[in-house]
């Protein structure tokens, strides 16, 4: 089983298909996803927190069971399970608050990642 969390911006999920219960980008399998974003808004239930998050190329709903303090504006790096239901959804295991300039640069980082191993290159 691969434990790889990977790097991608959100807009990389346009990719997704569902085969199989297996989530796939360009044939490759993912199911855990390394994120960062800004938090759009948080919703607070029984048992269970979900945010949106996002990262300037789209959006994913995250849902947390921490008591992690997040406001909306907060810039986070997530690490978590996806999940494909009728849109994707992160079961998140890590959330880190994290600053602006640090933002920035693992935006344009994963930007970077997705051009060089996702994108079909022809």
């Amino acid at each position: 089983m691969d434990y790889t969390y990977y790097l991608l911006p959100l807009i990389s999920l346009l990719k997704l298909t569902k085969e199989n219960n297996v989530l796939k980008i360009n044939n490759k399998e993912v199911s855990r996803l390394n994120i960062f974003g800004i938090v759009e808004r948080i919703n607070d239930n029984e048992g269970y927190k979900s945010l949106v998050v996002n990262d300037g190329t789209g959006e994913i709903y995250v849902y947390f069971q921490n008591n992690l303090e997040l406001k909306a504006g907060d810039a986070v790096e997530i690490l978590g399970e996806l999940v494909y239901d009728e849109n994707p959804i992160l079961h998140a295991r890590i959330i880190k608050k994290i600053d602006l300039i640090q933002f920035m640069y693992n935006s344009i980082k994963s930007l970077f990642y997705y051009n060089k191993y996702w994108n079909n290159k022809k």
